[in-house]
């Protein structure tokens, strides 16, 4: 949409060092490309190209979720019916209080950034932390917390100084938890930086966001809500650089989730020997859209949603014999695997869960050169959830 602003930066929005470009994409707009960078030093993987800091807050405020078609009423119902019975979905809390609890004063004001609907402050809440308190970018979210669980939840993203002013009168905060919320904000290196001046020497931070190793490529390219990608080396480099040192984690090769303690002093952090982050991220995303060195040409791109699993099925046109065949896969993967499964091809194909619409010509690609360049047929379209 040429009504959006882009901005350009090369620089990591972790340590500010140049990064290498990973991924560009182009589509008929020839003019317009957005590109994607890694970061050598951190492994760090985000947008070169990205809209302003203001239009994705007015996103998450007013489009986010659908907000403005949404009645308040019937999702104030909902979620409480939802959270009537143990819901899987809070599973890392209970994990996290299960593993950590004994570190938290419950003395201390606890804060859940980006608490959503409430239900993880709804489940600290039961577990006997009473001082708890929240923020929220989305206003629908926010209302839908206060009036299903009661809780005590601010309108607004952590930077805002309203939130602010709130939450420096109830500091020092002994706890503040933030759930897959770093991979959506827009500067994260601003947010632990207020974060530590909302915490004093021995307070706690957890923080919960994808692990780059497993975290799925479709959701680190293609869904531009989710603008930072983290290695466990980055995440624990930013936290050094505010006096937080990591004192225990919970990692899978899905997730990173480490709890981190505001300490006096703090060395400095310097990557293992023989990293190379930025060959990782590279490799991984080639092998997503050239698995077993298939070459696209004249066929359409399938992948999953929860895994790398991708391949490419012939195209034929738009025709009835493309979509036969893409039922049959389709079929076959979900008997196989038992999960969801994305087609991503040509313009208007009638088929089901097709998301992007784009070919990779051959010629874009040579394992000696950069970047990767994915070509849309038409605009470039990006995923918001």
């Amino acid at each position: 949409d040429k009504d959006i602003p882009i901005i350009r930066s090369t620089a990591c929005a972790l340590d500010g060092s140049e990064m290498a470009l990973l991924c560009r994409f182009t589509g008929k707009d020839i003019a317009l490309s957005i590109e994607v960078g890694c970061c050598r030093k951190c492994g760090y993987v985000g947008y070169i190209d990205k809209p302003t800091e203001e239009w994705i807050s007015t996103f998450y405020a007013e489009v986010w979720d659908d907000a403005k078609k949404k009645k308040i009423d019937k999702e104030v119902q909902r979620r409480k019916q939802k959270h009537s019975v143990p819901n899987p979905e809070f599973e890392r809390v209970i994990k996290v209080l299960h593993r950590w609890q004994g570190y938290f004063p419950k003395e201390k004001f606890l804060c859940d950034l980006g608490c959503g609907y409430g239900g993880q402050l709804k489940v600290l809440r039961e577990c006997g932390f009473n001082k708890i308190i929240g923020c929220e970018a989305s206003p629908l979210r926010a209302e839908v917390a206060r009036r299903a669980f009661g809780l005590n939840v601010l309108d607004g993203t952590f930077g805002d100084p309203s939130v602010q002013t709130t939450l420096r009168e109830l500091a020092p905060l002994g706890l503040i938890y933030a759930n897959n919320v770093l991979e959506h904000v827009y500067n994260p290196a601003e947010v632990i930086r207020l974060c530590a001046g909302l915490q004093e020497e021995g307070d706690k931070l957890v923080i919960a966001v994808s692990n780059q190793i497993g975290e799925p490529t479709w959701c680190v390219l293609f869904c531009f809500l989710h603008l930072n990608s983290f290695t466990h080396y980055a995440l624990q480099a930013l936290l050094s650089q505010y006096g937080y040192a990591v004192i225990d984690n919970l990692n899978t090769p899905n997730e990173i989730c480490v709890l981190a303690e505001k300490k006096k002093e703090i060395g400095p952090m310097f990557p293992e020997r023989g990293s190379d982050f930025y060959v990782a991220a590279r490799r991984k995303v080639i092998n997503y859209f050239f698995p077993h060195h298939a070459r696209p040409v004249g066929k359409l791109f399938w992948c999953g949603r929860e895994s790398d699993d991708s391949g490419y099925l012939p195209y034929f046109g738009n025709n009835i014999f493309t979509q036969l065949t893409e039922n049959i896969r389709e079929n076959m993967l979900k008997r196989t695997y038992g999960v969801r499964r994305e087609y991503q091809g040509i313009p208007d194909l009638p088929m089901k869960g097709n998301m992007l619409s784009f070919i990779i010509p051959a010629s874009n690609f040579s394992e000696d050169k950069t970047p990767l360049e994915i070509h849309f047929e038409g605009p470039i379209k990006l995923l918001y959830r």
